[in-house]
């Protein structure tokens, strides 16, 4: 029997921190890339949002990386934080 429910589709936002993967990174299911591109948008602002002073420090790269099902970067989010003086 066929089952009649539509495929889902795993997306991931991959969360790297000075290029390093967090553990934490987050599978994103469905098959609408441009509803999964909002959702992985206001997870990266929740996320940068969230930063508490003590996990804000200067020379911290993060970047958040949409992926298609393949692992091929779609979209990348990128926050830099840097001491100037």
């Amino acid at each position: 029997m066929h089952d009649s429910e539509p495929t889902t589709t795993s997306y991931r936002l991959r969360i790297l921190t000075n290029g390093i993967e967090e553990e934490w990174s987050v599978p994103l299911d469905g098959n609408d890339a441009s509803a999964l591109w909002d959702e992985a948008a206001l997870t990266a602002c929740d996320m940068i949002r969230d930063i508490r002073f003590g996990g804000m420090r200067p020379d911290l790269d993060w970047r958040f990386e949409f992926c298609d099902p393949a692992g091929t970067v779609i979209s990348r989010f990128s926050f830099k934080a840097e001491r100037l003086a």
